[in-house]
């Protein structure tokens, strides 16, 4: 788990919500995220405003250059918050995948009750705001995030001035403002194993965002998810008392360790 002054730092330099600010980076509805300079950003969250259910599967996350990625690592779901959790089998490095969560077919996230006969679908569209929802049942969730390791400047490629950045902040506590963007493993400090990160990734550069294309292979004409998704093991959440239609918030950790 990452220390509580790092993910306090997310909320200060307005990354997170202080009511969340354990979930991790918010992630920008209108698609406007800047590239995420931390190692290890393999986990996303999304917390629905209901209880549902949902499955490893439902979650499907395609990459430039990547295809659909593969299994994922781990994945749960706490009833007590609604919020479900998908690990990566491996962390995001230089790429802006999209990540699809499937409101739209027989087998999409939907709304967990007993007192319906079908339960509704996931109200997923995403108009540029967040809780997510048109106010109609049905329709898949999407947002992508942007992953450089090292670029503590999140302006493009890892650079010298990624590297100058980072060496002027050494011996700081990772503090808020652009000091937590320098804070590169997450430690709640800025030092020597930040400079290592920056200058083991100099030179790269988010991957073309092809993500468009990518999608074309796993979504259907009217833009519902319809193709392959990730396999896995089923982890579906038994039925909870009936409620509205559910509505979620995606986030994603600035480290795949937080908690």
């Amino acid at each position: 788990m990452r220390p509580p002054a790092f993910r306090q730092q997310l909320v200060a330099a307005g990354l997170a919500d202080a009511a969340d600010g354990q979930l991790g980076v918010r992630v920008d509805a209108a698609g406007d995220l800047p590239d995420l300079p931390w190692a290890n950003v393999d986990r996303v969250r999304i917390r629905f405003d209901g209880p549902v259910n949902v499955d490893v599967s439902n979650l499907a996350v395609v990459g430039p250059g990547h295809g659909v990625y593969g299994d994922y690592r781990t994945f749960s779901y706490d009833r007590a918050t609604n919020t479900a959790t998908w690990t990566l089998v491996r962390p995001l490095r230089d790429e802006r995948p999209a990540f699809v969560l499937d409101g739209s077919t027989p087998a999409g996230v939907r709304f967990s009750t007993t007192a319906l006969r079908s339960p509704l679908l996931l109200d997923g569209d995403n108009g540029g705001t967040l809780p997510s929802g048109d106010g109609a049942a049905g329709g898949d969730f999407r947002f992508t995030v942007p992953a450089l390791t090292g670029d503590a400047d999140r302006n493009g490629p890892v650079d010298a001035a990624d590297v100058l950045l980072v060496r002027s902040r050494e011996g700081g506590g990772g503090g808020a403002g652009r000091d937590v963007f320098c804070d590169l493993n997450g430690d709640g400090r800025v030092n020597a194993l930040d400079l290592r990160l920056v200058l083991a990734n100099r030179g790269r550069a988010v991957l073309a965002p092809a993500v468009a294309a990518a999608l074309a292979g796993t979504l259907g004409p009217g833009g519902d998810a319809t193709g392959t998704r990730p396999g896995g093991a089923p982890g579906a959440v038994p039925g909870a008392a009936p409620g509205a239609v559910p509505r979620r918030r995606g986030y994603v950790p600035a480290t795949g360790l937080l908690a």
